[in-house]
């Protein structure tokens, strides 16, 4: 009993040994382990008012895209809002369905018709994931997209005269604003609608040829887009002289 007691007030185990304490400073004092091997609650210190920060923040910035604050997205880099365009994506959609179609210009028949994109844009070509949708979707307000388009088109093979022997002068893009069916209704696999069959309120005109090039193109001029837009800079050069 008398060893034990020794052996306990001298802090060793039964075997004689000293058990290892963790304490603020290691063995040697130098205070370069302070925390046992393991315990992370040491980094962790400093970063949670960090965190803290960024959490209010991120859930700011979540607040201002739900309340459509369209003035202070601007006061944030494109990065970070692209992270937290999450609150506002849909609360604001149109119960409609979005398509796009592609018309030309009929040079005899002048008039605009319906022309089938499969055959100038064969990836996935009877989807609404083909290229042409992904085109009129993304860039239906840029017109040198629409120039390149109206270029592509209309000097493919098929052009400016088809096999038909028709000439056509011009392109329209157009989309197509089509409703969901009600709430219950069955949901029908994706169909191209007629345009015949939609009023006028349904489509709308993104970019179309101008006049003035459209008799280029049905003319035969070679690279009538390219002289149209050396006319229209010479016409503009007067102009600003005058």
């Amino acid at each position: 009993m008398g060893k034990g007691r020794r052996r306990a007030r001298q802090g060793r185990n039964k075997a004689g040994e000293r058990p290892v304490k963790h304490d603020a400073t290691s063995a040697r004092g130098d205070g370069r382990h302070r925390f046992p091997p393991g315990d992370a609650s040491h980094t962790l210190g400093w970063s949670r008012p960090l965190l803290t920060v960024a959490a209010a923040l991120y859930l700011f910035v979540l607040f201002l895209g739900g309340a459509r604050a369209a003035g202070a997205s601007h006061l944030f880099p494109k990065t970070l809002q692209y992270f937290t365009q999450v609150a506002c994506l849909f609360p604001h959609a149109l119960p409609v369905s979005i398509d796009y179609r592609l018309e030309r210009w009929d040079c005899q028949a002048e008039r605009f018709e319906e022309m089938d994109t499969a055959p100038y844009f064969p990836i996935r070509p009877h989807d609404k994931e083909n290229r042409f949708k992904r085109l009129g979707f993304f860039h239906r307000r840029s017109r040198s997209v629409m120039e390149a388009l109206e270029h592509y088109i209309l000097t493919s093979v098929e052009n400016p005269v088809s096999p038909e022997g028709r000439r056509f002068g011009g392109i329209r893009l157009i989309s197509l604003r089509l409703p969901f069916p009600s709430l219950g209704e069955p949901v029908a696999p994706y169909q191209p609608a007629q345009l015949r069959e939609l009023t006028p309120r349904q489509m709308k005109a993104w970019f179309f040829t101008p006049v003035s090039r459209r008799r280029l193109w049905c003319s035969g001029a070679t690279a009538p887009l390219a002289r149209w837009k050396a006319a229209r800079a010479t016409k503009t050069r007067n102009t600003a002289n005058d």
